[in-house]
């Protein structure tokens, strides 16, 4: 091999070297309200907008999303998060930036205006969304949370103020009121159903300092995933939605394994703060630590089972949280609830570890 082939190898396999470094080095994109999709690079100084950008982008391993704090972004107007997938190299993480209070994440339709609604014939007290609402409403959540709306099983039950109910064949929402709900409160919110976040068997992703409310089924839903961290994120009122009303704030379903959810807020939740469960066909659910959260008037604190009987449930570690009224606050409308920790169905489970938790004031019971 002469001294020119040498060189040329040389200078080939720097090439190489510095084309897969490109390849797999980890970019930071910004995001705020403030920002612009088009003539935006994603840099903190000149930050992208919407989520629907966001979707756009080809996330690899190492990668970090920022949010900005202060700022809202609204799903159902904008685009429900696709969530990607890190590796063994590297998490993508979505995470906040700046000051002011946690990047705020909406799953609910705003109908605080006057032409949001309908009155029924134009007589009467019962007004129809004045659009079709493709899926449930989970809930619907008056006057920046100072009261909300109570679901009803027909039609015919639309007798009492802030009474609400669903026609899915006909996509209307039907709501109670003694005048345009619009003139009588001065913001709602419509709790649609769909889980906020899922990450739909993506694996190895980091979830830091968001706030999400009003979604109308769970708001993190960790779907046949691994390596999944959840740290410092604010839920409030979620669920309710569903032929079967249902919704949890972080619930981890089908084979899920290496999951940390901690310094978690979670409040006013249809169902339960945290869930495991496993459901339809066998799942491992195994390798989960939940530590260091506050779970507040939801139905259940936590909640463990599996429906089917050669699934396993193993090696849970649930320490140093805090459990209060639970089935209290807006999941007081649910009777059978109000359990700070609920084990059912769970046919093999076994290293579990519950210890050093706070309980205190349920509706029902602490243990179910």
């Amino acid at each position: 091999m002469n001294d020119k082939t040498k060189y040329n190898k040389i200078i080939l396999m720097f090439f190489i070297i510095i084309v897969m470094s490109i390849g797999v080095s980890a970019t930071d994109y910004y995001f705020a309200n403030s920002g612009d999709d088009t003539t935006g690079d994603g840099s903190i100084g000149n930050p992208y907008k919407t989520i629907t950008k966001l979707n756009t982008l080809s996330l690899v391993a190492g990668d970090t999303v920022y949010f900005n704090r202060g700022d809202t972004w609204r799903f159902t107007s904008d685009a429900f998060l696709d969530m990607r997938s890190g590796d063994s190299t590297g998490r993508i993480t979505y995470k906040d930036y700046g000051t002011g209070s946690k990047p705020l994440f909406l799953g609910s339709f705003n109908y605080s205006e006057t032409a949001n609604w309908t009155r029924t014939g134009g007589v009467g007290n019962i007004w129809n969304s004045s659009v079709t609402i493709d899926n449930y409403i989970g809930n619907i959540i008056f006057n920046n949370e100072n009261s909300f709306a109570n679901y009803t099983n027909s039609y015919a039950q639309l007798n009492k103020q802030d009474n609400f109910y669903y026609d899915a064949t006909e996509d209307i929402l039907s709501l109670y009121s003694v005048g345009n709900p619009a003139t009588i409160y001065t913001s709602i919110e419509m709790a649609y159903y769909k889980d906020m976040i899922n990450t739909l068997r993506n694996k190895s992703i980091n979830i830091y300092n968001l706030s999400l409310k009003y979604g109308g089924r769970s708001a993190i839903t960790v779907y046949g995933s691994t390596n999944i961290t959840i740290d410092s994120v604010d839920i409030s009122y979620i669920g309710g939605g569903g032929s079967t009303p249902l919704g949890n704030g972080v619930s981890m379903e089908a084979t899920t394994r290496d999951i940390i959810v901690k310094n978690c807020n979670i409040s006013n939740v249809y169902d339960a703060g945290i869930t495991a469960q496993g459901y339809t066909t066998a799942k491992n659910i195994s390798n989960q630590v939940y530590e260091y959260n506050i779970i507040d008037k939801c139905g259940y604190g936590f909640e463990f089972f599996s429906s089917i009987s050669i699934s396993n449930i193993s090696n849970f570690i649930v320490n140093h949280n805090t459990i209060i009224d639970s089935g209290r606050g807006w999941s007081d409308n649910r009777t059978d609830y109000g359990r700070a920790f609920r084990l059912a169905k769970t046919n093999v489970s076994y290293n579990f570890s519950i210890t050093n938790n706070i309980i205190y004031n349920s509706n029902e019971r602490e243990f179910f």
